[in-house]
């Protein structure tokens, strides 16, 4: 990852820190986009952006079930890495995802972006 790639994810989290979850505008798919985006070029998310505005709405406009996003657009299992997509299984089939950056994993929450402190040998990481 270069400088520049760097340089632009950093300021887009800091321009995240106090922006509220809502669906459709900025939950975890869009956020998870929106730095693969920066790293790569390519919108993930191209597809949802407008088309849900509930928990509900998000499910349904998914183009696979949350849990096979990341086998859907391609990124591969991973080590912790700046940029790399986490994901968790959770008691659902949702569980959740977010990205790592600087040794923390990093998820929209309801007051802002949030630290999700977590045992990382749990997690997969995506590339």
């Amino acid at each position: 990852m270069g400088p520049t790639i760097t340089a632009a994810v950093s300021e887009y989290l800091t321009e995240c820190r106090f922006r509220r979850f809502q669906f459709g505008v900025w939950d975890c798919a869009l956020f998870v986009a929106d730095v693969l985006e920066l790293c790569t070029g390519r919108d993930f998310a191209a597809g949802l952006r407008g088309t849900y505005e509930s928990r509900e709405g998000y499910l349904a406009a998914l183009p696979a079930p949350l849990h096979e996003l990341p086998a859907h657009f391609g990124l591969t299992p991973c080590v912790p890495q700046n940029g790399a997509v986490w994901w968790l299984p959770g008691p659902n089939p949702e569980g959740g995802m977010g990205i790592f950056w600087q040794g923390r994993l990093l998820q929209p929450g309801r007051r802002g972006l949030r630290d999700v402190t977590r045992d990382i040998s749990t997690i997969t990481f995506y590339q």
